[in-house]
């Protein structure tokens, strides 16, 4: 027993060891493997790609090694502005036997200096190998910032259900070449539309209004642009028309017709058409014209209504007037016009004579104008006595104070308010305010 404790001891104290040897080995190796690393070359060129004269590229080319069977390395080349520093990433395996020869283009974005730098890196341990400065690089942009446009197509007055299209241009060319294109977010549409920039934006089904449409885009270095399109669908108007009439007051078979004249643009053919004759149950179809030549004497009151594919209605009346029909009409035209007791009584126009009221007897008209004439003076003559009457009595009566006139006759007014006059005879008068007269008294 106690030989294989003894023995077991032994061997614990023998890993023990082998472990701790190893421990102290990893240190070295590592080291090892950073110091294998090497940046044999590095540069940074200025290049011309549109020929004007002006750097608008830099383009950094660099040699990496490894004294190592295995390394992973990373480059690492930094772009910076006053206002943007952008990093551009080789991660990449390499041996002994095979270095690795890369390159990395900055193309500018605006017009000003770039400080270019390159650091070299151990992708295992993360350390720092080696970092390049290649100073600053005055350059002009070739990329464009994004852009993008809302292009309205359509009518230049767009009504509902009419072709309606908005097209999308689209364009992030620093987007496309780093590598970080962004969203564009839409808004101000009535339903929901593609989100592929690629497909136009059906606007025919939209609702009548004004729509405000906004778009702003960002991609993911910063770079943003927004644009806004404003425009107005509108309803369709009601359909405008006017009925031409021709046979106005004209007799029953002479030639009459009612025709539906389109106006403003108003199509017909797609417009629904309602026609009625008041107080009639003749049946008109959906036609644009209408042949009253054999309708019956009186007055016809039309009602033509027509509706558009969108239910705008439009009402036009007209109240037409047949006469009977001429002695030399046809016999259909006096089958239309019916019983002739019914037709109404036709003018004679020029040649009407009014007839004396009291007759062809002139005699009898001057007579008759004679006694009329006196009955109108005498009634004239009461008329006007009357009016003097009463002018008299508001002259004498114009208040219960006044004192009548005695005409030079001794006067006089008793307790009760009468006034009395007395003649040379000895007879008395007393005055009637009513009739503002004089009366004798008599007991």
């Amino acid at each position: 027993m106690i030989e294989i404790k003894q023995t077991h001891g032994a061997r614990f104290a023998a890993l023990l060891l082998l472990v701790l040897l190893v421990g102290s080995m990893l240190p070295t190796v590592a080291a090892q493997d950073q110091s294998a690393i090497q940046l044999d070359s590095a540069r940074a060129d200025r290049l011309d790609i549109n020929s004007d004269g002006e750097t608008d590229r830099v383009r950094v080319v660099y040699l990496v090694n490894t004294s190592s069977h295995w390394s992973e390395i990373a480059v690492e080349v930094i772009a910076a502005t006053d206002s943007m520093t952008l990093t551009f990433w080789d991660n990449l395996s390499i041996n002994r036997t095979a270095p690795h020869l890369g390159q990395t283009d900055i193309e500018a974005w605006e017009d000003t200096d770039y400080n270019i730098k390159l650091r070299l890196w151990d992708n295992i341990s993360g350390m720092l190998i080696e970092e390049r400065d290649f100073g600053s690089f005055e350059m002009e942009a070739r990329l464009t910032p994004p852009t993008f446009r809302l292009l309205l197509v359509g009518a230049k007055t767009i009504y509902t259900d009419e072709p309606c299209e908005i097209r999308r241009g689209f364009s992030d060319l620093i987007g496309e070449r780093y590598d970080s294109m962004g969203v564009v977010s839409l808004q101000g549409t009535p339903w929901l539309v593609s989100d592929s920039w690629d497909d136009a934006i059906n606007c025919s089904t939209w609702p009548a209004g004004t729509h405000y449409l906004r778009a702003h885009y960002r991609n993911r270095l910063g770079f943003s642009a927004s644009e806004e399109l404003i425009f107005t669908i509108w309803n369709h108007p009601p359909p405008l028309f006017n009925l031409n009439v021709s046979g106005q007051h004209g007799s029953v078979g002479e030639a009459c017709s009612i025709v539906i004249e389109p106006l403003g643009g108003t199509a017909l053919p797609i417009m629904g058409i309602e026609w009625e004759v008041v107080g009639s149950d003749q049946k008109i179809p959906e036609v644009t014209l209408v042949d009253c030549t054999l309708w019956s004497p009186g007055l016809h009151k039309i009602r033509v209504t027509l509706t558009s594919p969108e239910g705008r209605e439009t009402l036009q009346g007209y109240n037409l007037i047949r006469m009977p029909p001429a002695a030399d009409a046809s016999a259909a035209a006096f089958n239309a016009s019916g019983s002739e007791e019914t037709w109404p009584t036709r003018s004679a126009g020029a040649s009407f004579e009014a007839e004396p009221f009291f007759g062809p007897n002139p005699w009898l008209a001057a007579g008759t104008v004679l006694l009329v004439g006196s009955i109108v003076a005498l009634l004239a003559g009461v008329l006007v006595g009357s009016m003097l009457s009463r002018e008299r009595e508001e002259e004498y009566y114009l208040d219960e104070g006044l004192v009548p006139d005695s005409e030079g006759l001794p006067s006089y007014s008793d307790p009760s308010g009468i006034h009395w006059r007395q003649h040379a005879d000895g007879n008395v008068d007393w005055f009637d305010m009513e009739t503002g007269n004089w009366i004798p008294y008599s007991e």
